[in-house]
């Protein structure tokens, strides 16, 4: 089986499901961005806290049809911190 997908910032265990399942594994960056999707961001639950908690990386705004490949981040704001 051959499985692509789009690349995802913190990949999901149905994700990784799936790679591990196919015998070919494609990761097409040249999909177009979606907005409602887990290309730049993803949920955790940290270790000391109840619920959930998000993690984004920014990106910069403008034509909501460019490649994943072509996207740059935004990087204004230092969102890339440990503790």
């Amino acid at each position: 089986m051959t499985a692509v997908r789009s690349p995802e910032y913190f990949p999901r265990i149905e994700y990784c499901a799936l790679m591990f399942e196919a015998e070919w594994f494609v990761i097409a960056d040249t999909f177009p961005f979606s907005r409602q999707s887990w290309h730049n961001r993803t949920k955790i639950r940290p270790p000391d806290e109840q619920g959930r908690q998000r993690l984004t990386v920014p990106r910069k705004h403008g034509a909501t049809d460019k490649a994943l490949n072509a996207l740059e981040l935004d990087a204004s704001t230092f969102w890339a911190r440990t503790r």
